[in-house]
């Protein structure tokens, strides 16, 4: 697969495929497998920039910004398969799905939108397994407003993405003892979501669209995000951010 036709959600889907814990922030994936850790960066556009992979016995390699077939070797990292330093090719398990496809266009759709209509928004690409979504930086650092089907319904997400799990959890737990002043001031019912075992935490607001499939349906999705991120901002930002 060519550098400029992979995406980082192929690079996750491999990840998870190949038996990967992932750790996933704005624009770095961390993956784990017993004491062996790969880092990933990324640039502004979700383009592969640059990795370390450490191994137990402390030997490290990289990829740099300037290596070239960056994906390949990557992905030779994930699966374990060495061909490309032999010269050949890595081939992908398979072809995007047509749900991938729907999913990839209507957040596509979607962060054009917002840079139309909202272009201090920044909407960039996620890294949900089940889209790339849209991500917004929050007001605090360390938080992102994250637009996603996880499956299921379509949610708005604030997320703490904080490096330190307890920072995130006191967060998390701080906005949470001011739920009713926030659900009032939404206007509507708050998930909370401590994420077990994860290192974030998120609190999110689901929409009534249970299904990426009806594209009759994408502009009202649409309009319901742009307006949850309005709405849910400025109840956060009323009650206090975390």
């Amino acid at each position: 697969m060519a550098d400029e036709t992979a995406t980082r959600l192929d690079n996750l889907d491999v990840a998870y495929a190949s038996g990967w814990h992932v750790e996933s922030t704005d624009m770095i994936d961390v993956f784990k497998k017993g004491d062996t850790v790969i880092e990933v960066r990324y640039t502004m556009n979700d383009d592969l920039d640059r990795a370390v992979k450490r191994r137990p016995n402390g030997d490290t390699e990289t990829i740099g910004v300037h290596t070239t077939a960056k994906v390949d070797r990557l992905r030779s990292w994930l699966t374990g398969d060495n061909r490309q330093h032999r010269g050949e090719r890595f081939v992908s398990a398979g072809p995007t799905s047509d749900r991938s496809q729907l999913y990839s266009e209507f957040w596509h759709q979607f962060r054009n939108r917002v840079a139309a209509e909202h272009p201090d928004w920044r909407a960039r690409a996620g890294t949900s397994r089940t889209a790339p979504n849209a991500t917004l930086p929050g007001e605090t650092p360390r938080t992102l407003w994250v637009s996603a089907f996880k499956p299921g319904p379509l949610r708005l997400e604030l997320a703490f993405v904080h490096p330190d799990s307890a920072v995130n959890l006191a967060r998390f737990e701080a906005l949470r003892a001011k739920k009713g002043q926030l659900e009032r001031a939404l206007g509507g019912t708050v998930t909370w979501d401590e994420m077990a075992g994860k290192n974030d935490t998120r609190v999110y607001i689901e929409s009534s669209f249970e299904s990426i499939d009806d594209r009759d349906q994408w502009p009202t999705m649409m309009d319901w995000l742009v307006e949850m991120h309005v709405r849910f901002k400025e109840a956060v930002r009323a009650v206090g951010t975390p």
